[in-house]
């Protein structure tokens, strides 16, 4: 199996505008939300070592994806990993 030593990944989310209502006159706005990881693999000794580091809405958005339920705002997140 090849391991890919180094992977950066960026994502960008979009969600328009939702309706709340079932007349459609309340909307929850739209918004766009980026997200980033940086991950490295390594094999030792026989072992997959995997190192990986995200930050979730880079931005620190304030958005809600159901009305009075907001969600959180910049999130860090450290994974260590092992495959053997």
């Amino acid at each position: 199996m090849e391991i890919n030593p180094f992977t950066v990944t960026i994502f960008h989310n979009f969600v328009g505008k939702r309706y709340t209502t079932t007349d459609n006159s309340q909307s929850l706005p739209s918004y766009v939300i980026s997200s980033a990881n940086v991950m490295a693999e390594r094999s030792l000794f026989g072992v997959q070592l995997m190192l990986k580091a995200e930050i979730n809405n880079i931005f620190n958005k304030s958005y809600e994806t159901f009305e009075g339920y907001p969600m959180p705002g910049r999130i860090f997140r450290g994974t260590i990993g092992l495959r053997y």
